[in-house]
């Protein structure tokens, strides 16, 4: 098994695991950095592509003298310290034509990695007078495949072929889309499927009957991929003049696939009487293929939603009482996630009459449904009329859901001579199901209430093990004066404080970026000295305490022969479980260059480690000139 190592980032890329104090090391650049790779005047450019488990992915620009010839695909191997070449490279990716500046060109881009290090991504294809489109490639530990559809529809009259890879699982399963042609034109995409064990491709999803529209046109997308291998996505439909009419839900399990809604059962209500259009969307798929998901009601001029879950049978979803009817007896239900219990969390809209009237976040444990959130008339909901927020925003394997319900007062209006409601915040909860209580969760004293009471809390993270992180609003005098990051330990019902500097004027700020099963917790706070604030990155568990990445890094970097860095900008969302921190820096041999780098530092094996979505940062670096 491949050693984990640190987590944070110094680049585009931030990789998360659990980490102690050792000592961080800086690598040497990673990427390719032959002659092939390098300009005459030295420079190499290395861009990264994702990380996890110990691999790094990225590309590396292709030169001839001082011309830019494409990119180079490249796996960076952690343990073994190695950088290998991928992706496609024979003649149908590189571009021939002698009498062209462009000749020799190819491009190859590593997109994403599983924790077994193979690889998805992307290569140019090419004939003797242009690029003719792209070929999605699989990359298995040993060799680079071709994937993807062609021929056919999936061909263009010139030879022109586009298949792109989007997502790829631990189990060795890549999915994609191959765009869809009449002639010259263009018409819709195709989902496959990839097996690496089996070196085959599917096509899957809906391209028969109302899913076909004029011309062969068709349109099919992916929703998520399991590790096993099942898929879930959607079909466009089409009526007999080609127009798109609506949509259905699918389920591919691994032999073929299944349409999904409720129009099969319930026709008189999710299917229109007049063209036989319906709309169907698959959320969410589990460990054990149940999917949640979502039909439009046909039967009204307002297409109200309801949820199910399929199991290989429907069960309705949400909540459907009087509050949650309109007063055509509709309700409108909306999934939002599924765990391996089965059990699912939504929201529904409520009503009075035939108005909107707020919204009910609910639990469903399997057996019923119950309302889940925070509906007191006092502080979450108004008071001369039903009016009220609770959405819930994610679920665990424990049967405990995160979310937040909005905050009212009620002001006088001098000059109609009454009252009315002014939203005031919101508070943040979780639901435990398995004993049926909710907590409020983020601080309410008076240094996080404003002016009117008002209050504002999130919770962002919530792991399987029962740990909740977000932050709550901070104000001095009334007056908003930043935040206060917290994180929440269901098993002893205590929250932790995370303030690590305040100024002179009271102001403090931090933010979570990352929480792992163990309550670990990666953010950044602002640390204020002789007047003026700095960004800093940190890491906080209970054993330890707060350390300060950034000082770390920083001394390491310098120690390393690194001038500076500069990673107070948050760029895009990726976080995975790999313990490498990859960035990106200019050596001291060329500082036109901009070549990827590796920081890391060993680290015990996680118990249980949760993978989300998280951030990336910029990181400027310069080597020092000796």
């Amino acid at each position: 098994m491949k050693k984990r190592m640190l987590c944070m980032s110094v680049g585009v890329l931030l990789c998360s695991s659990m980490i102690n104090a050792s000592p961080i090391t800086v690598s040497s650049p990673i990427g390719l950095r032959d002659a092939l790779h390098t300009d005459d005047e030295g420079k190499q450019i290395s861009l990264l592509g994702d990380v996890s488990n110990g691999y790094v992915v990225g590309q590396s620009y292709r030169y001839s003298g001082q011309a830019a010839k494409g990119t180079s695909a490249w796996r960076h191997d952690v343990e073994a310290g190695m950088t290998i070449r991928i992706g496609l490279i024979d003649d149908l990716h590189t571009y021939k034509n002698d009498s062209s500046q462009w000749s020799n060109r190819q491009g190859n881009r590593a997109t994403k990695v599983n924790g077994s290090g193979h690889i998805i991504g992307q290569a140019d294809r090419y004939d003797n007078t242009s690029k003719r489109g792209e070929s999605a490639w699989y990359f298995n530990g040993i060799s680079t495949k071709q994937i993807g559809l062609q021929g056919g529809v999936h061909t263009k009259s010139n030879g022109q072929v586009r298949n792109i890879a989007e997502k790829i699982s631990d189990g060795g399963y890549a999915v994609g889309y191959a765009e869809r042609y009449n002639n010259f034109l263009s018409a819709g995409q195709s989902v496959w499927q990839y097996d690496a064990e089996a070196d085959t491709t599917t096509q899957i999803g809906l391209y028969a009957g109302k899913h076909l529209g004029t011309g062969s046109t068709a349109h099919a997308q992916v929703m998520q991929l399991t590790t096993s291998g099942e898929v879930i996505g959607s079909s466009t439909q089409y009526n007999n003049a080609g127009f798109i009419m609506g949509q259905s839900a699918w389920l591919y399990d691994g032999v073929s696939t299944i349409q999904l809604g409720l129009e099969a059962s319930q026709p008189s209500i999710y299917l229109n009487a007049s063209n036989q259009s319906s709309y169907s969307n698959a959320v969410a798929i589990n460990n054990n293929q149940a999917v949640i998901g979502f039909s439009n009601r046909q039967d009204s001029a307002v297409q109200n939603r309801t949820a199910w879950l399929y199991d290989g049978n429907y069960t309705l979803l949400g909540l459907h009482d009087s509050i949650h009817q309109n007063a055509s007896g509709y309700s409108n239900t909306n999934p939002v996630a599924l765990n391996n219990l089965n059990h699912v969390v939504g929201t529904a809209t409520r009503y009075a009459g035939d108005t909107e009237s707020g919204l009910s976040a609910w639990y469903f444990d399997g057996r019923s449904t119950s309302r889940i959130g925070f509906y007191d008339n006092i502080e979450h909901s108004t008071i001369n009329d039903p009016y009220s927020v609770s959405v819930v925003t994610k679920l665990n394997d424990r049967g405990q859901a995160i979310g937040y319900s909005e905050r009212f007062y009620e002001a006088f209006d001098s000059e109609f001579g009454e009252f009315y409601a002014e939203s005031n915040g919101q508070s943040a909860w979780i639901y435990d199901s398995q004993v049926d209580t909710h907590s409020r969760l983020g601080f309410s004293d008076a240094a996080h209430t404003g002016d009117n009471q008002y209050q504002y809390s999130e919770a962002q993270f919530l792991s399987d093990t029962g740990y909740v992180a977000g932050y709550s609003e901070y104000f001095t005098s009334g007056t908003a004066s930043g935040q206060t990051a917290w994180i929440y330990d269901t098993a002893t019902e205590m929250t932790t404080s995370l303030v690590f500097s305040t100024s002179s004027s009271g102001e403090r700020y931090s933010e979570l970026l990352a929480l792992f099963d163990n309550g670990t917790v990666i953010g950044k706070f602002d640390l204020y000295t002789n007047g003026q604030s700095e960004m800093h990155f940190f890491l906080y568990s209970q054993a330890d305490g707060m350390i300060d990445l950034t000082d770390i890094l920083n001394t390491q970097l310098i120690s390393a022969g690194w001038e500076s860095i500069n990673a107070n900008t948050i760029l895009s969302s990726r976080i995975s479980s790999s313990g490498d921190v990859v960035g990106f820096g200019t050596p001291s041999e060329n500082n036109e260059s901009l070549l990827a780098f590796l920081i890391s530092t060993p680290i015990p094996e996680p118990t249980a480690l949760l993978v989300f979505a998280g951030f990336s940062l910029l990181g400027v670096l310069r080597r020092k000139h000796i």
